[in-house]
């Protein structure tokens, strides 16, 4: 049975007061002496070819951050501001989408933007062994199964976000009405549209608004070896989710150190919210898992990983509560690579990688890469074909990754990242296949 918001909401408030009066916490740092303030920068190009979806995506875009982070008030209450800027250095002669910049979908291009992505109060009763904290406000979410990504500057939610501990269990919840891209520079009300309903005078845009999306979710450590976590979400008459994960770590002594994670997520569109997410007659549950292993000795890391997905409404496995409005935490994923997540309809994939570390005079610098090859995948994806047609379908994917992080010196912690990717697919048009390149670089400076 769905669960409703003010329950969850009571419940989460409750245990807060509770804890506020069991066990407040000492004033060791006040608002003002525990305050700090950092500056960030990133740099961002990409170029990405398409072989028949369009030019693909060219940019080079700058990200400018500053954060605010106050002390607590008499030890329990603070606040946080954070102001961004997204800069695009071709000065509009890129092309494509970059989910990067300020896309304006009426005339189909990207532009500069400037916003505040993060204005909260932030409240904490007690302590990390038992205790809560609440973040309240235009906010980053993380709970259950909602979780916030990033561009160069981060995206943000208007809601809650509420965590409670005891010992080794965590109970956290997240609730949001409202949602801000990076590539956006409003706060908007969350849609079953991937724009956000951008244009809202167009009389054909027919996106429903999502009231709100919320999850609850439960955590328990295992020592320090390892993790289960369980969740269950709800955006409200759009979709319905849960998960289950799990991860463990094995020392092998003179092997090094092995660990499991394995992730399995179950999703259901409701009746009625959008045509476009699911096949006349009905929506059915879909459901996508995958398991992983990752060997860590010495300088090597060597990881590997197989998955399944079944997901016949759309044809591609929805994490998240309201479309495409990044509302998702998928970082549990053992097979995902960088142009793709590998969760179509049907697909089954393996995924297996390498990293080395050097040392030395070469200290800070890492090279890596990781092999997906997914079958099974439906040939075309429209509801007839997808549903009674072949399943002969592959894709391989192929990506690298060297970074580079300066040790010492005015610029150390100046991070340097170059990350080349290929798709290619077969008797699917799922994708196309693709070349794709980023680069990346990322400095913070501390202010004070």
């Amino acid at each position: 049975m769905m669960f409703k918001k003010t329950l969850i909401a009571s419940a989460i408030t409750a245990v807060a007061v509770l804890s506020s009066g069991a066990v407040m916490a000492d004033n060791e740092e006040g608002f003002v002496d525990g305050s700090s303030m950092n500056m960030g920068i990133m740099y961002y190009g990409r170029e990405r070819d398409h072989d028949t979806m369009g030019e693909g995506i060219r940019v080079h875009a700058l990200g400018l951050n500053a954060n605010f982070k106050s002390g607590f008030f008499n030890g329990w209450l603070g606040m946080d501001f954070s102001a961004v800027s997204n800069i695009d250095l071709l000065n509009g002669s890129g092309h494509g989408q970059s989910e990067v910049l300020y896309y304006d979908k009426s005339i189909g291009e990207e532009r500069n933007s400037s916003r505040f992505n993060k204005a909260r109060l932030k409240m904490k009763f007690g302590n990390e062994a038992m205790g809560a904290k609440v973040n309240a406000g235009y906010t980053d979410i993380y709970a259950g199964t909602i979780g916030t990504s990033a561009g160069v500057n981060a995206h943000a939610y208007r809601g809650l976000d509420a965590k409670f501990n005891m010992g080794a269990l965590q109970l956290a919840y997240g609730w949001a009405d409202q949602f801000q891209s990076d590539w956006d520079d409003e706060f908007r009300v969350i849609t079953n549209k991937w724009h956000a309903r951008q244009d809202y005078d167009d009389p054909n845009d027919q996106g429903m608004e999502i009231d709100y999306i919320h999850s609850l979710g439960l955590r328990y450590t295992l020592d320090d070896k390892g993790w289960v976590d369980v969740a269950y979400g709800e955006g409200k008459d759009f979709r319905t989710n849960y998960h289950l994960a799990g991860s463990y770590s094995f020392d092998l002594n003179e092997m090094g150190k092995l660990t499991l994670i394995s992730y399995y997520q179950s999703g259901k569109f409701e009746e009625g919210a959008s045509q476009a997410f699911y096949k006349q007659g009905g929506t059915e549950r879909e459901h996508t898992w995958s398991t992983g292993l990752r060997l860590n000795k010495d300088n090597w890391m060597f990881k590997a990983g197989y998955g399944q997905t079944k997901a016949p409404d759309f044809g591609e496995y929805t994490f998240r509560l309201s479309a495409w409005a990044n509302s998702d935490s998928r970082t549990f994923l053992s097979t995902t690579s960088q142009l793709d997540d590998f969760v179509h309809d049907g697909q089954k994939v393996i995924m297996f990688g390498s990293a080395y570390s050097f040392e030395g005079n070469l200290q800070g610098l890492k090279a890596g890469f990781n092999y997906n090859y997914g079958w099974d995948n439906f040939e075309k994806n429209d509801n007839d074909t997808r549903l009674n047609g072949t399943r002969d379908g592959k894709m391989h994917g192929l990506d690298f990754q060297l970074t580079y992080t300066v040790q010492a010196g005015p610029m150390k912690g100046l991070w340097l990242g170059v990350m080349p990717a290929f798709l290619r697919t077969s008797d699917t048009d799922v994708k196309d296949d693709r070349n794709d390149v980023k680069v990346v670089a990322s400095y913070n400076i501390s202010v004070f």
